[in-house]
């Protein structure tokens, strides 16, 4: 998953850095983790080839319901662009400014905004996620059992809650005279935990809101827009509000504004796709057979 990655990055350049000296570090130290990435790229590809296809793709396979256009059916299917926008703007952004804020923008803010040495700020930060770690497998189970979307709603509605009381805890948790390192890894697994709730039904959730046979097409749109743009224009956006208004907490409105609009946008118009019933069992809401004869 994502966080465990964060942190083994983190510990990679941590040490290396430690190992190197800051000064080898910067004139070539830097590149290592590059060629050791090379090497995980090509675990990978190993895996995804020996991964076997979902029973739904090898059923419509053998009924030659596959998409021949993908990319013209996903927009020709009755509704399914209105679900891509909505998923886009409900989940997908909220999920993206969560999960951007509470790794890259906690470290960012922690080092540039409070002036803690390179060494604590990341140890702090890689502590907090690393017990977060957990809570993405945690709510994922969950989801299942209470569905995705009153998991997602919780997440996005604690952003909104408690973005700016976890990071004035931070702020008072460094001082000149002493800084409370522990305070700042609670606070950043607290952050985790926020983010874990939305994260953790993300992959199911988007899986099971587009019909299968443009599934991977339709969830392209909302995943790598939803973390390329608001996601990664997360750091940029939150350090020039911060700049122009002064205030240390501006750079939070940005993912608390966007949770809030994922917030309504999901609550009212995003479908959940999973329907729990008391004594029965779970039943997984497919709206590819119903998007397919509409079609």
């Amino acid at each position: 998953m994502a966080s465990a990655g964060f942190v083994l990055s983190l510990g990679i350049v941590l040490t290396l850095r430690l190992s190197l000296g800051e000064e080898a570090f910067g004139v070539w130290g830097w590149r290592a983790p590059f060629l050791v990435s090379f090497v995980l790229v090509l675990v990978s590809v190993r895996i995804r080839l020996r991964l076997s296809e979902s029973p739904v793709f090898i059923d419509m396979h053998k009924q030659g319901q596959l998409s021949k256009s993908p990319v013209r059916d996903t927009f020709r299917i009755p509704g399914n662009a209105r679900r891509i926008l909505l998923f886009l703007f409900g989940v997908a952004c909220a999920q993206a400014v969560t999960f951007y804020t509470a790794q890259f923008y906690a470290l960012y803010y922690i080092q540039t905004f409070m002036k803690v040495p390179f060494l604590p700020a990341t140890l702090s930060v890689a502590i907090g996620v690393f017990l977060g770690v957990p809570f993405f497998v945690l709510f994922g189970a969950l989801s299942d059992r209470i569905g995705r979307k009153r998991l997602s709603l919780a997440g996005m509605a604690a952003a909104v809650v408690f973005y700016i009381p976890i990071f004035s805890l931070i702020r008072h948790a460094i001082t000149p005279e002493n800084t409370s390192y522990p305070t700042i890894s609670a606070c950043v697994f607290v952050l985790v935990v926020i983010a874990a709730a939305v994260y953790g039904p993300y992959g199911a959730f988007i899986v099971e809101s587009f019909p299968a046979n443009v599934r991977y097409t339709s969830i392209s749109v909302p995943y790598h827009i939803g973390n390329g743009i608001f996601g990664g224009f997360l750091p940029l956006v939150s350090l020039w509000l911060v700049t122009e208004t002064g205030n240390p907490y501006a750079g939070l409105l940005y993912p608390m504004g966007l949770c809030l609009i994922g917030f309504f946008i999901t609550l009212f118009w995003v479908p959940e796709t999973l329907t729990v019933r008391k004594g029965e069992r779970t039943q997984i809401v497919s709206l590819s057979h119903e998007a397919m004869s509409e079609g």
